[in-house]
């Protein structure tokens, strides 16, 4: 794992949640945050998650429908700035473009990830931890301004307000289901 990722960062802010990229080059921010509150597995963990989720990421489709549906949303951002109050277009344009950001990262894809990291580092529960762990976080500190259809960049969804205007406009899969799914029940 640690030959193919190129850069890791750990970054200093009260973001509490874990990004990981595709874009001129494979990228994993963490945040000390996030770090201080895990265990060593836990961190191995995670890794290992992001770094599958970069491998699995690298393909032709979710490049190309995250960049045509950023695309999309910057153009209406900029007819959005003719009626800033209500950001129409965006409103209008964004169902769209999370079917486009489905295509390319689906539950399912997400779901293939956390078994692929867990059989990589051979202990489902610490990546089960690290599931629950960072949703507590995201629930009681959410990240405020993300951009529309960036959610699947995350290793769980980084603003659970999104999911209270729009429960479909989720790009994760529900975090209980993720971890049944690696240990085989839930709770832990």
């Amino acid at each position: 794992l640690e030959s193919d990722l190129q850069l890791c960062f750990a970054v200093t802010s009260p973001i509490t949640s874990v990004l990981s990229q595709n874009e001129s080059g494979d990228r994993i921010c963490v945040s000390t945050d996030v770090l201080s509150r895990l265990t060593e597995d836990e961190i191995k963990a995670l890794l290992a998650n992001l770094c599958c989720k970069l491998q699995k990421s690298n393909k032709f489709v979710f490049s190309s429908t995250n960049l045509i549906a950023n695309s999309m949303l910057g153009v209406a951002g900029i007819f959005d700035k003719l009626i800033p109050k209500y950001k129409p277009f965006s409103t209008l344009i964004s169902p769209l473009c999370w079917l486009l950001v489905r295509i390319g990262v689906g539950h399912r894809s997400i779901i293939e990830i956390d078994k692929m990291s867990s059989s990589i580092f051979q202990n489902k529960k610490a990546l089960a931890n690290v599931l629950i762990k960072l949703e507590s976080l995201n629930i009681t500190q959410p990240l405020k301004h993300i951009p529309l259809c960036s959610e699947h960049l995350f290793i769980v969804n980084p603003s659970n307000v999104a999911l209270f205007k729009n429960p479909f406009s989720s790009a994760h899969p529900q975090f209980h289901k993720r971890v049944k799914d690696l240990v085989g029940y839930f709770p832990i």
